[in-house]
């Protein structure tokens, strides 16, 4: 009445992934597993590169209900800030795609604009509960446009896969801001979150130039600052 799962895999990247566990073999099929993380590299050449590991347990009905729950640590991280928008045009409407090239489609499915022939039938599935704590207590780098800054933190993930609530922030251990052929040193420097993925940023940085101090302030929605 139960199948038991135990495997592992290589990620592409770097790094593997172990799942073990079992499930029933009649709906709801209720599951109790365990996936390992093990020194997983996850990047994105112009936005970040993250080695992170850790373990998660998916417990419950796999069909609509279940629970995900558990650590994980991000050893190494960078976040770039590109040197130029990564923001285009608005949606074009009916637009149609021919010949796209995988990587392409892939995107816009990470975007949410493909819509999938089952999408109807997996919203109206249960979705899974969160409880996932994501930790760096260091070695969080922010670098780009004139800024390098190491930072800290914890982030929770609660709530729900159809709504994903995060509550944390990263705050500064050390770093510099690079201006107008002028280094200033950060005094501030913290991303917040709070039910929301678009961070609260506020960063400060001064410095003495001759008898005055220099100062600059950056504050708000990380969309909109």
């Amino acid at each position: 009445g139960r199948a038991k799962v135990a495997g592992s895999g290589q990620i592409s990247t770097g790094g593997t992934v172990t799942v073990a566990g079992s499930a029933g073999m009649a709906a709801p099929f209720v599951g109790d597993f365990s996936v390992g993380i093990n020194n997983a590299v996850i990047r994105d050449p112009q936005l970040y590169e993250v080695r992170l590991g850790g373990n998660i347990t998916i417990t419950g009905p796999l069909t609509g209900g279940a629970k995900g729950a558990g650590n994980v640590l991000l050893s190494q991280t960078e976040l770039r800030v590109p040197s130029t928008s990564l923001g285009g045009a608005g949606g074009l409407p009916n637009l149609i795609h021919q010949d796209e090239p995988v990587p392409v489609y892939q995107t816009r499915v990470r975007a949410g604009l493909v819509e999938s022939p089952d999408a109807a039938a997996r919203t109206q599935q249960r979705p899974y509960l969160l409880d996932v704590r994501i930790s760096a207590p260091s070695q969080l780098f922010v670098r780009g446009r004139g800024l390098d800054a190491e930072l800290g933190g914890a982030l929770r993930i609660t709530g729900s896969t159809d709504n994903i609530i995060p509550i944390g922030s990263f705050d500064l251990i050390r770093g510099r801001l690079e201006i107008l052929s002028r280094r200033l040193d950060l005094t501030t420097a913290s991303l917040q979150l709070q039910g929301d993925f678009i961070p609260f940023i506020e960063v400060a940085a001064t410095a003495k130039a001759d008898n005055a101090t220099v100062g600059v302030s950056i504050s708000g929605p990380a969309d909109d600052p």
